[in-house]
């Protein structure tokens, strides 16, 4: 019974995470990011690193879209920190993505390109070619 209490409460964490794109790509990021912040308490109450680590990356990619470069920053890396240590490559590759766009945008053009070449690393770890 808390087993199934538990993944109730992870699968709403995850709805408002997966609402919030929908809100963000209609441009409403506001909207986007209270569902975020609901689905990140819900993680934080679960202790659950995997739904922290999706929630502060949308929070991140929210910020960036409205061009807050220094919370956008922030909030990526402490998704990577995250996605590294749950070895979770294919968001990995998102955030690091993300932070790489952050960085060229604050023309930190190294920085930029030494996350894209880890970006490509994973790609090709994950079967791109």
């Amino acid at each position: 019974e808390a087993f199934k209490a538990q993944n109730d409460l992870v699968n709403l964490a995850l709805t408002h995470i997966e609402t919030s794109i929908v809100w963000w790509r209609q441009g409403e990021y506001e909207n986007a990011r209270g569902e975020l912040e609901i689905g990140r308490k819900l993680a934080a109450t679960l202790d659950n690193k995997s739904v922290m680590a999706q929630a502060l990356l949308n929070l991140g990619l929210v910020a960036r879209s409205q061009n807050d470069d220094k919370t956008a920053r922030a909030l990526a890396e402490n998704s990577l920190i995250l996605f590294r240590e749950l070895n979770d490559k294919q968001n990995l590759f998102i955030a690091l993505m993300d932070l790489s766009g952050v960085e060229s945008d604050e023309g930190n053009y190294a920085e930029a390109k030494t996350l894209l070449e880890e970006c490509l690393t994973h790609a090709r770890e994950m079967g791109d070619k």
